[in-house]
Parts: structure tokens; sequence; C-alpha cells
């Protein structure tokens, strides 16, 4: 299973939603959130963006990249009195 595939479970489970619940919000169907969820089938670019967006986080944290913890940590450091 990809790191994306993870976060997107993890995602809507965090929300409290079921497949089908979540592949409305996205407008998709539930069967495609099912193939992304198991990493059978990764969305193109382009879609991938779509559903960060509407998540309200960015596609680097749905991918799970590295930098975004970086600079998440460094936000935090900043913010501490």
């Amino acid at each position: 299973m990809s790191q994306f595939s993870e976060n997107l479970r993890r995602i809507r489970f965090e929300r409290h939603m079921t497949q089908e619940e979540f592949a409305q919000l996205l407008g998709t169907t539930k069967q495609n959130i099912s193939r992304y969820e198991s990493g059978a089938v990764s969305p193109k670019i382009t879609t991938a963006q779509i559903i960060a967006d509407k998540l309200g986080i960015s596609l680097s944290e749905l991918n799970g990249s590295k930098d975004d913890d970086a600079q998440q940590a460094r936000k935090d450091l900043a913010d501490d009195p």
C-alpha cells in the first residue's frame, strides 16, 4: 500500500466517513475510493490535487511528503513563545 493510499484511508477514518460519503464529497464513486485506498489504482496528479483541495490539505501532505513534516516542525518551533 502506498503512502497516498494509507493517508487517504486514514483521513477518511478520522473524519468518520464511509467510502460512499467520502466519494460524494470528492465527486467520485465508492469504487474509486476503494481502489485508491487499496493501492490498486493511483489517481492522476490532477485528481490527487483535487482530492487534497477538497480535504483542505496540501498534496504533499496527502502523499506523505517528509518536507511537510519538516516545515510543520519549523512552524511549531517558531510559534513557541
